[in-house]
């Protein structure tokens, strides 16, 4: 039996099923690219192909982000704000509500 692969489709109320990944930076800021532009752009700052982390893990590395963590686009514009004391992350298999102390 083939397991369905879980992909990440919203973060809160921002849809981002067409992400192309994500970078993380300093273990708390999160920034996630949309377009193949914010990845080139990166990679003048001195990323490399494998610091763009897939969506998947994305949860994974908020978790594990400390408390100053906040997820943003690349270009602009806020996803999760720093500070947040809830982030719910929708997948197409489930839903995980994070809450922050």
């Amino acid at each position: 039996m083939k397991t369905r692969q879980k992909n990440l489709l919203r973060i809160g109320k921002t849809d981002v099923r067409y992400a192309l990944g994500f970078y993380w930076c300093d273990n708390n800021k999160i920034y996630v690219a949309a377009t193949n532009a914010d990845v080139d752009e990166w990679k003048t700052r001195g990323c490399t192909d494998a610091d763009l982390h897939p969506m998947e893990e994305l949860e994974d590395a908020y978790r594990n982000s400390s408390a100053f963590k906040f997820i943003s686009w690349c270009k602009c514009g806020s996803i999760v704000r720093q500070g947040a004391r809830q982030v719910t992350f929708d997948y197409n298999t489930h839903k995980v509500v994070l809450r922050m102390r």
